[in-house]
């Protein structure tokens, strides 16, 4: 937890077993090792399609489990905000061209836009 802390992350707690979301135990509840995993929703056109799970590794202790899994977390994250600033930023060129487009044509029909 203080790892986390010092990171800047926040272990993310959950109902089940070990108290941490992406983390179960290894091969049943007897084991003493501990995975974790994480689920990248993908998107399929407009809606959101099915999940990729992603095996994050084995770990000592449930903590350090998670503490993993907020890691990848923090980085898809981060992923996912730049993939959608170039969407936006390309969305703005795509409406900047159009209203040229619309000037040009408009002046070509002898049309004047305000």
């Amino acid at each position: 937890a203080q790892q986390a802390k010092t990171e800047g992350l926040r272990l993310v707690k959950a109902k089940n077993s070990t108290g941490f979301k992406g983390v179960c135990r290894q091969n049943g509840s007897k084991s003493t090792r501990f995975v974790a995993n994480i689920t990248a929703r993908v998107l399929v056109g407009c809606r959101k399609g099915h999940g990729l799970q992603q095996q994050l590794g084995l770990y000592s202790t449930a903590e350090e489990a998670a503490l993993n899994y907020a890691r990848a977390a923090g980085a898809m994250k981060s992923q996912k905000m730049a993939i959608e600033m170039e969407a936006l930023e390309r969305e703005e060129r795509n409406l900047k061209q159009t209203a040229i487009n619309a000037r040009q044509q408009a002046e070509a029909e002898g049309l004047h836009l305000e």
